[in-house]
């Protein structure tokens, strides 16, 4: 009903063409596995319920749920007659790990146990990388970076959101390449000494519409790997009380450009 306006899902320029896959054995997600890390969900929505989807790891946080459904919305909704089309509606396996009651890298760790070569991580969460309110993405912790480095060691594809820029949606960004963390360090340019890559992919945001301008406060540098839309993203949502027929068309920031490029991955996979 909805999948008219899930614009991403249309050929290049607009989207990622996610229907031409469809052709191709596989392409619809079959046979996959994927896990998605943050803190909510409501699993019994009525176009991700047929998943049968669990949580791993951690506390559900009801105050989450709206986020996570959305997420979950664009990788893999149903292919039904109601609702949206996720990229991949199709998935073999849908669980999450939440890091709510526990910590991101013990959600990341619970994750790589559950997965295995080839499977897709994807990683919903952002930190403050100057210690007040610049939002990135969580390997600039150190802890985080080595949980997510040793899943990309193993195989498993990781898709990391980059996080939000200042106070959660407004410039200025994340300048990577000249960015400096409280400890003095240039993590994300290549030409420094302290530079580090987990090998995850790292997704920023841009406009819906093409040319798909970069949104002004999402992050950029040779670091950032790709980018998706990071507004007006037509997906299914929830509430705290757990409703399964919401739906939102207004899904935004690196949390929404990060599914997209999840599901590109999957189908690819």
């Amino acid at each position: 009903v909805r999948e008219a306006n899930q614009g991403y899902l249309n050929p290049a320029p607009d989207g990622i063409d996610a229907e031409y896959a469809w052709g191709f054995t596989g392409g619809d997600g079959a046979g996959q596995r994927f896990i998605d890390m943050e803190r909510g969900w409501t699993f019994g929505h009525e176009d991700l319920t047929s998943h049968g989807a669990t949580m791993l790891h951690g506390v559900l946080l009801d105050s989450s749920r709206a986020h996570g459904t959305s997420v979950l919305g664009e990788v893999c909704a149903v292919d039904n007659t109601v609702g949206c089309v996720g990229i991949v509606p199709n998935l073999a396996s849908v669980r999450t790990v939440s890091y709510n009651g526990s910590t991101r890298p013990d959600a990341i760790i619970a994750a790589v146990a559950a997965l295995g070569f080839g499977d897709v991580l994807l990683l919903e969460a952002q930190v403050t990388v100057d210690g007040a309110s610049l939002l990135g993405p969580i390997e600039a912790f150190d802890l985080e970076f080595d949980a997510i480095r040793l899943a990309t060691a193993l195989g498993i594809i990781v898709v990391e959101a980059g996080g939000n820029g200042t106070n959660n949606g407004s410039a200025p960004p994340l300048a990577m390449d000249t960015f400096v963390d409280p400890m003095g360090r240039n993590l994300f340019n290549p030409a420094s000494a302290d530079f580090r890559d987990s090998g995850a992919i790292v997704v920023t945001a841009a406009t819906s519409s093409a040319p798909h301008t970069r949104m002004v406060w999402a992050p950029h540098g040779a670091r950032v790997d790709t980018y998706a839309w990071g507004e007006n993203v037509n997906t299914t949502s929830s509430n705290s009380t757990g409703s399964t027929t919401m739906y939102t068309s207004i899904f935004s920031g690196t949390s929404s450009a990060s599914p997209i490029v999840t599901g590109a991955v999957l189908a690819i996979q």
